[in-house]
């Protein structure tokens, strides 16, 4: 799915010089109709010259192309940082205990119980941390799955599996667990991409 999402992406790159040859003829026929048909004066038609037109869809195109790959950079970025954290978590959870009674063999006695504290309390709220934000991204990655079915959107899964991980990223993954699945129907050419948007 994500290779068909890839190909969707490649046509749509590869039909922009036809657009770009539509939208001239549709200005060029506009000009000659209101100078030729109503006999308007050249000079009070003010629509954009072809090669203005051209220059405009490609800066637009390469603005585009760029985003996208500051957005690719950044998912990369923060996914290095996740299976950092990932890493760090099994880590903890596989030599925690050990590393716990190292530390507390080098606090003084009488700090011993406020250490076993914090330590403690750490391990509660990482734990609570790592358990919520896991389910919140199971529950949108499955969400984003089910509507993109019901919606008739493909490639439900790849979509699905990429937001669910990147709701594991804290403040931007909401933001980009909606680009993408907006993304995926835009370069369908979806009808049902507002209805897929207000869902999720």
């Amino acid at each position: 799915q994500t290779r068909q999402l890839v190909i969707a992406l490649q046509e749509q790159a590869n039909a922009l010089p036809y657009l770009i040859q539509r939208i001239t003829e549709i200005v060029n026929n506009t000009r000659d109709f209101l100078v030729n048909r109503l006999n308007i004066n050249p000079e009070l038609v003010v629509l954009p010259r072809p090669e203005e037109i051209t220059s405009q869809i490609t800066g637009f195109a390469s603005n585009l192309v760029q985003i996208g790959f500051n957005i690719v950079g950044a998912i990369a970025s923060t996914l290095g940082q996740v299976m950092l954290v990932l890493f760090l978590s099994a880590f903890i959870m596989m030599e925690g205990r050990a590393t716990t009674q190292y530390l507390l063999r080098l606090v003084p006695r009488q700090y011993e119980a406020d250490v076993r504290a914090i330590l403690k309390t750490s391990e509660l709220a990482f734990s609570g941390f790592i358990r919520g934000t896991a389910l919140q991204g199971l529950i949108f990655g499955v969400g984003v799955m089910l509507l993109m079915s019901f919606f008739g959107i493909g490639s439900p899964l790849a979509v699905g599996v990429i937001t669910g991980m990147l709701m594991l990223i804290p403040v931007l993954g909401g933001i980009l667990g909606l680009i993408i699945p907006l993304l995926a129907a835009l370069l369908q050419s979806s009808p049902n991409t507002i209805w897929l948007m207000i869902s999720l």
